[in-house]
């Protein structure tokens, strides 16, 4: 777990699963809302375990550097480590860079 967070009146908990080498790191969001059965987002990220999250009141962002993975290019490794993914959840909807994510079931 990396945290247990408040939107609003909906508790929200984010958990990271951590892999191998070639991802070491997917995180989803699992929303608790009392009586009710918890809802589990899409599994997201861009595989990196280096995450900065900040808490709105309306939402939860996730940021992350692109993860290159065993790169022999040093060049391409710089050039995609300094690129960031965002990840909104709102506690409905998760968006990457802009642009809703759907899970694998649809």
């Amino acid at each position: 777990m990396v945290g247990k967070y408040q939107l609003d009146e909906i508790d929200v908990i984010l958990v990271q699963d951590n892999g191998g080498v070639a991802c070491p790191a997917e995180l989803y969001f699992i929303k608790l809302i009392k009586g009710r059965n918890p809802v589990v987002s899409p599994r997201f990220g861009s595989c990196s375990d280096l995450v900065d999250i900040f808490v709105k009141t309306d939402r939860i962002i996730v940021k992350m550097p692109m993860f290159a993975g065993i790169a022999e290019d040093p060049v391409r490794l710089k050039k995609i480590g300094n690129k960031k993914m965002i990840y909104e959840y709102d506690g409905n909807v998760l968006k990457e860079n802009g642009k809703v994510l759907k899970s694998n079931n649809e």
